[in-house]
């Protein structure tokens, strides 16, 4: 655990106030919204409406089995906007595409602290300095 990260996050205004307990909520809480750094080909594959991916033909079927082909893609890179090229700016399928590009988590995991690792006794620690 890292309790100086901890106690620098808990010693913001949002905190004030609190009891550890509703620290603790407040920290757990998969409420916040972050870009993903990469996505699976299979995630990208299972977004994709199939009657989209049915239609799509010579190269713009290449360069999307390419992609879905992959361990590993960067959802803000080149591959967006192959899938926009691909099946259209307004469709559903780049719509359920833009989806995966994000992630609800928790205030903890946004600075880097592993919810499940948290209690009220590691938040009070972290408060009074004694670790």
């Amino acid at each position: 655990m890292d309790y100086k990260l901890l106690s620098i996050e808990i010693a913001t205004v949002t905190y004030n106030g609190m009891t550890d307990a509703e620290t603790l909520a407040e920290l757990i809480a998969s409420n916040k919204q972050r870009n993903r750094s990469s996505v699976s080909g299979n995630e990208i594959l299972e977004a994709i409406d199939p009657a989209a991916l049915s239609a799509l033909t010579g190269d713009a079927l290449v360069k999307v089995m390419s992609i879905i082909g992959m361990d590993s893609v960067d959802p803000f890179g080149n591959a967006a906007q192959i899938f926009v090229d691909a099946f259209g700016a307004g469709s559903q399928t780049v719509t359920d595409l833009a989806t995966i590009r994000t992630e609800t988590v928790s205030r903890a995991e946004v600075i880097g602290i592993n919810p499940i690792e948290l209690s009220e006794q590691i938040i009070l620690t972290a408060r009074t300095g004694s670790w």
